[in-house]
């Protein structure tokens, strides 16, 4: 199977970010995500049990939220722990 990546970095304001991360949820909850640019695409089929990362980080006036989902096809995983968010 050949690798494929995809990748992309903009500055973009706290509404248009909200817009894409409502994408990636519906994504998510219809089992299928597609990430694209000018110059490629790509689809994501996440299904079964997850692995969820998130970090946040403040540092003076900067401040950093990362998130990292990543799945397999076929895995028995752990029950998942238990995690607040709020807005």
């Amino acid at each position: 199977m050949v690798d494929d990546e995809f990748s992309h970095e903009s500055l973009q304001d706290a509404k248009s970010i909200s817009k894409y991360l409502g994408a990636l949820m519906e994504g998510f909850e219809s089992g299928s995500i597609e990430l694209g640019s000018a110059e490629q695409t790509m689809v994501l089929k996440p299904q079964g049990l997850l692995d969820f990362e998130i970090r946040a980080k403040k540092s003076g006036s900067r401040s950093r939220v990362s998130l990292k989902l990543s799945w397999r096809e076929d895995s028995d995983k752990k029950p998942p722990k238990n995690l607040k968010i709020k807005s």
